[in-house]
């Protein structure tokens, strides 16, 4: 028995060690049939500790008759009760053994138990360390990531306030060179007409000169100036428009109801008769009639089946 019990133990406690860190229902299901064959030992413990205690009592009964019938040793009632002494203490002998098995099946159990619960009380807080560990590095990494994009839009923040101070510093040397240009220019004027006039043809030719061409050289500048300006409001209108051109195209033939691009596609054109009439000169100089007629166009999706239609107004060939 004592054999038994001790691989019961070695069985159990191996059965926690190998499963706690993989599977712990199985764990937890082996800890309970340890508590139940103990729950079961401890009964069958305390049944045989009532019964030895029955069995003293009944002995101490027949220790009183032996003495009380010492005096007839040929009575028939002395006879039954010596041989009544000797099956009870063979009986509390083999209790007695029986007590002490249960009793070390009991304690024995009972270690594994605690054993048993002990390395499953480890194997989940070991598990439970594992997700908070894995928790903590998730939070670490969500943290780690936000830090980055706010890096990021920090960058691109600081990158777009130096464009913007540099395109600002620009156009402030701009105006500073042609406020410059002005007062050298009005500087020259005032010093032209404070000068004396002289009657020497040659001399004044020079200074006139000079004042057309400084004049000619800021009409230039200035001219420039407007061009480059107008080129760039001109390429600005013309990548607006193909932007524009681009994002109708792609609404145009979204679907409405998978939302996908490049979905629809023409299925059927219904004729809806004619709108208007109206008379329009063609290339020998007469009049012909047009006729303007309306159009129902149906679309189908070719991922989802869904169907849209619209109206165009088309003129007749």
């Amino acid at each position: 028995m004592k054999k038994y019990v001790f691989a019961l133990m070695l069985f159990l406690c191996g059965a926690v060690l190998s499963i706690s860190a993989s599977d712990l229902s199985v764990a937890k299901h082996n800890l309970s049939s340890a508590q139940r064959d103990l729950s079961q030992i401890s009964s069958k413990s305390n049944r045989a500790q009532q019964k030895q205690s029955q069995l003293q009592a009944e002995y101490e009964k027949v220790l009183n008759q032996i003495s009380e019938h010492q005096d007839k040793p040929e009575s028939l009632t002395y006879k039954n009760a010596l041989k009544k002494k000797e099956s009870l203490q063979a009986k509390m002998e083999q209790n007695a053994s029986e007590v002490a098995r249960l009793k070390f099946q009991t304690d024995s159990l009972s270690q594994v138990v605690i054993n048993c619960e002990k390395i499953l009380h480890e194997a989940e807080q070991a598990k439970a360390d594992e997700k908070q560990a894995k928790e903590d590095e998730k939070r670490a990494k969500q943290q780690a990531r936000e830090e980055e994009k706010l890096a990021k839009q920090q960058a691109r923040e600081d990158e777009r306030l130096a464009r913007q101070q540099a395109r600002d510093e620009e156009k402030l040397a701009k105006q500073q060179a042609r406020e410059e240009r002005s007062s050298s220019t009005q500087q020259e004027m005032i010093e032209e007409q404070e000068t004396p006039i002289s009657y020497n043809h040659s001399a004044a030719v020079p200074q006139t000169d000079d004042k057309s061409s400084q004049s000619e050289k800021t009409t230039t500048e200035n001219n420039e100036e407007n061009s480059d300006t107008l080129l760039w409001i001109i390429l600005l209108i013309a990548v607006l428009y193909v932007m524009y051109k681009i994002i109708k195209r792609v609404r145009w033939n979204k679907c409405p109801n998978c939302k996908k691009k490049r979905a629809l596609k023409v299925i059927d054109e219904q004729d809806m008769g004619t709108v208007k009439r109206s008379k329009e000169k063609n290339a020998n100089g007469t009049y012909d009639l047009v006729y303007y007629r309306k159009i129902k166009v149906t679309r189908e999706c070719k991922y989802c089946g869904h169907q849209v239609w619209h109206t165009e107004v088309r003129k007749e060939a």
